[in-house]
């Protein structure tokens, strides 16, 4: 039966996607560094608010982590993600670890959870039309479907559960974001997340460029001044020789 078939390739298209956003959803939830990475920003932005309404936050909403990088030193380049990931390396080394626990989120951005669950409700309501009329109808179709088409229901009904467990883990972390369940949308989420990830390792590399560079800067001047030195040595004992001539 053709709604049989298509209810195959529809799941097989739809479980990677359903199991990848499942793992994004465990991985927020469960992530050790990412609540410690938060309170830091939390304290850092008290900081630099001191003083203001905004200098006493419990909190902030997870999409100001993007603007990590709006914030900048008098040097441009230089940006508050930049300054705090060198406080990171310094006394919060596991910190640097944070990207590996947001793999999973990134690789769930672009994943669309409401169109999923929307594509996969519709099919199963055709398959429930089906087995209503196959119920209705004579013994050889039955004899001929009933199994498959049995065997489809049950095979999309699970996936409902999955969707429902996904549905379950999404008003955790709006609980766990201080978010509104109703509005909370993963997508959304996941897609900060990546895109925070990308800075936060952008930024990281910058840094470690920057010191490389510096370094081979300061290495650089001792070895001019080494060279000026010995320079003004030598100069210093041809006048002393020309001198006692």
């Amino acid at each position: 039966m053709l709604i049989c078939e298509e209810t195959q390739i529809l799941l097989e298209c739809l479980w990677p996607k359903v199991q990848a956003i499942r793992t994004a959803c465990e991985t927020l939830l469960t992530s050790p560094r990412l609540p410690v990475f938060c309170q830091l920003i939390l304290k850092v932005g008290n900081f630099l608010n001191y003083g203001h309404h905004t200098g006493d936050a419990g909190g902030f909403k997870i999409s100001a982590l993007l603007r990590l990088t709006e914030t900048k030193a008098n040097q441009s380049h230089i940006t508050l993600l930049h300054h705090i990931l060198e406080e990171v390396e310094k006394t919060h080394t596991d910190l640097l670890q944070l990207p590996r626990d947001l793999d999973f989120v990134s690789k769930a951005a672009g994943i669309h959870f409401d169109v999923m669950r929307a594509e996969a409700g519709a099919n199963l309501k055709k398959l429930l039309e089906i087995e209503t009329r196959l119920f209705l109808s004579t013994d050889d179709l039955k004899s001929q479907h009933a199994k498959s088409v049995q065997g489809s229901l049950e095979a999309s009904k699970d996936l409902q559960k999955e969707l429902a467990t996904i549905e379950k883990k999404k008003e955790q972390i709006a609980d766990y974001l201080c978010e509104d369940r109703k509005k909370l949308s993963l997508e959304d989420l996941f897609s900060t997340m990546k895109t925070f990830r990308e800075l936060f390792l952008k930024a990281l590399q910058e840094n470690k460029e920057r010191k490389e560079k510096a370094s081979k800067s300061e290495k650089r001047k001792k070895q001019h001044k080494g060279e000026d030195a010995k320079r003004l040595k030598g100069e210093y004992g041809k006048s002393s020789t020309f001198n006692e001539n």
